[in-house]
């Protein structure tokens, strides 16, 4: 800007960098945690700087006063060196052009005003936001870039902050407030960090340390993560007699059933074993139907957090869901137990089956169902498939095929060294594959 010196405008755009520079290191050191640290001193306990970076962690309120008298006096420096002679130059030169669009002298004041609020707009984000979220991105790489700076910056001013120190102090002393402990922030990533150490060392059995685990993640999980599918639902028909109903079940494994009225996108209500027995060992009309003794449906999205619904069963007293997707439709069944399952495992009873989903038939020779999930089949095969999109081997295989396989088609295509040949198809779903390493 004409008659702006140049010194000045440099003095700026270096305090502009070094305001960015702090900001993001404090950005740094409140994302980052000590878990990340000694993860560089594992097998290297000679690293000097992360052992100095640990020792600032430990003392968070020294630095962070550091932190408050850099950002605080580099703002001042830079709001005396910008706004005492930028607002002025700006109105000088709209008052320049005057003769050329006849602005009006209020007119140039506002614009000259504006013009000055956009640049200081521009200076805090160049110097303070968008180093503070590119810092949160790459924390770590940060801190261990910024540490000198910070350290030998916290070297030349440690009088100034042990003085504001003191202040703080006499001024909390002053109006009788308790001064707070440094109160350390453990993220989950931390303990989950803390409770694989612990395993690894034996501190912890394996059940325990996934329980724990568990319970952290516990409300990341949705409804149509931990559901029973569509598919495997085994419902009863409405229409049924408590004499055909009481037939039905005693096939079945289960003690609750779903009640639906023509297809399984229409469940009416939920049947209980215990009142369908009741009412056929009362003697009463056994021609009545399942749609007049069952309970009504408990109804939830499929998108719903599973603590949530834990919350809600256990008020309702209900131990069945039926879970709806975004069109309506069934999507599946939760069950209490399933909700419980997340957190303690898997829980069998006397009635459990325990199906094998991969059987190795030898050496580099599987017969899988295709409802194993993708991780199973990763770990059997050893390689790495899209998990994103798909959690089942039928997932899988329908998207590679790019088509749903008719009942008689035996396709066989090859991924990551091994053939997949499909042996069975029924219902639209892939039931059994024959995996083969080439």
């Amino acid at each position: 800007m004409d008659g702006y010196p140049y010194w000045r405008m440099g003095i700026i755009v270096v305090l502009i960098i070094w305001n960015g520079a702090v900001s993001a290191a404090h950005a740094a050191f409140e994302s980052i945690n000590e878990s990340q640290i000694r993860k560089r001193l594992e097998g290297n306990e000679d690293n000097k700087r992360a052992l100095q970076i640990l020792a600032m962690l430990e003392e968070p309120s020294r630095y962070i006063n550091l932190f408050e008298v850099l950002i605080s006096g580099t703002s001042m420096i830079i709001g005396m060196l910008f706004t005492s002679g930028f607002y002025v130059r700006a109105f000088k030169l709209l008052q320049s052009y005057n003769e050329f669009f006849h602005i009006h002298l209020l007119v140039s004041k506002i614009l000259a005003l504006l013009i000055t609020v956009l640049f200081i707009c521009l200076v805090i984000f160049i110097g303070n936001v968008l180093p503070r979220k590119l810092a949160k991105v790459r924390a770590e790489k940060c801190v261990f870039y910024l540490y000198g700076v910070l350290y030998h910056s916290y070297r030349v001013l440690k009088p100034f902050i042990v003085f504001i120190n003191g202040l703080t102090k006499l001024a909390f002393w002053i109006l009788r407030i308790k001064e707070d402990k440094d109160e350390e922030n453990v993220t989950e990533d931390e303990i989950i960090s803390i409770v694989n150490e612990g395993y690894e060392q034996g501190v912890l059995e394996d059940t325990e340390a996934e329980m724990i685990s568990n319970i952290i993640e516990f409300d990341e999980k949705e409804v149509m993560d931990i559901m029973t599918h569509r598919k495997k639902v085994v419902s009863i028909d409405a229409s049924l007699t408590v004499e055909e109903a009481m037939q039905f079940v005693m096939q079945q494994q289960f003690s609750r059933f779903p009640v639906c009225e023509e297809t399984i996108d229409n469940i009416v209500g939920i049947l209980h074993i215990r009142d369908l027995m009741k009412y056929y060992i009362s003697g009463e009309d056994r021609t009545a139907v399942v749609r007049d003794i069952c309970g009504e449906p408990y109804l939830v999205p499929d998108t719903q957090p599973i603590d949530v619904l834990w919350n809600d069963m256990r008020s309702r007293k209900m131990h069945m869901a039926i879970a709806i997707d975004e069109y309506g439709q069934t999507a599946g069944l939760v069950a209490m137990e399933d909700i419980l399952e997340e957190i303690v495992g898997a829980i069998s009873d006397e009635y459990d089956v325990d199906e094998k989903m991969i059987i190795k038939q030898m050496e580099g020779r599987f017969l899988m169902k295709g409802m194993t999930p993708l991780e199973e089949v990763e770990e059997a095969l050893n390689i790495e498939m899209n998990q994103e999109d798909f959690e089942t081997l039928n997932g899988f295989l329908v998207s590679m095929l790019g088509h749903i396989p008719s009942e008689d088609e035996k396709a066989v295509f090859s991924y990551m060294g091994y053939k997949f040949h499909i042996v069975d198809v029924s219902d639209k779903m892939i039931r059994y594959v024959r995996v083969v390493k080439e």
